[in-house]
């Protein structure tokens, strides 16, 4: 062991514990929040498994949908959510995110990401124990990749599949171009 490194082990965990706190307490401002109706500034937080996303997807169909798989672990996945939430707020889109992470993350962190976002996003905490599991209904070749964001028309068809981060231009030239 070198000199100072108890010293920078200590720093880490003084940081990983303000950044649940800091989730946490945003987390609390949610909960606290009347509705979760997925307004700005509000998040709907869900727990789900494969048949409930199938139900989810089929609840919403009246208008284009943009869902989004990520994990906390995924450095692009973060700003991506964000630029999601932005075009949630100004096209008639509706936006599903679903956190892709292992059972045993924590789930504030989770939680405090969607609260976080500034447009009206369906959160969602992926249940199955594979995530191609939960995938499977909408893309059986999903490539176990985060970022993935699903197109998918008002008639329930997937028109764009898009790996990796998007930029806001990007999505809303999506979205014009399929005629959404």
């Amino acid at each position: 062991m070198t000199p100072g490194s108890n010293a920078r082990t200590f720093g880490k965990s003084i940081r990983r514990q303000i950044i649940i706190l800091a989730c946490s307490m945003l987390m609390s401002m949610l909960v606290f929040a009347p509705g979760c109706s997925g307004e700005p500034g509000e998040a709907q937080i869900r727990p789900i498994n494969r048949a409930q996303l199938t139900a989810l997807l089929q609840e919403h169909r009246s208008r284009p949908i943009l869902l989004n798989f990520w994990a906390t672990w995924c450095t692009p996945c973060m700003p991506e959510l964000h630029t999601l939430a932005r075009l949630a707020a100004s096209e008639d889109v509706t936006v599903i995110a679903v956190a892709m992470d292992d059972p045993d993350v924590d789930r504030s962190i989770i939680e405090g990401m969607y609260a976080s976002l500034s447009g009206p996003v369906i959160g969602c905490i992926s249940t199955e124990s594979e995530p191609a599991e939960l995938v499977a209904d909408i893309d059986s070749d999903w490539p176990d990749v985060v970022p993935m964001t699903y197109l998918i028309d008002a008639d329930g068809n997937i028109q764009e599949r898009l790996a990796g981060k998007r930029s806001l231009h990007r999505l809303e030239s999506m979205l014009t171009s399929t005629g959404n």
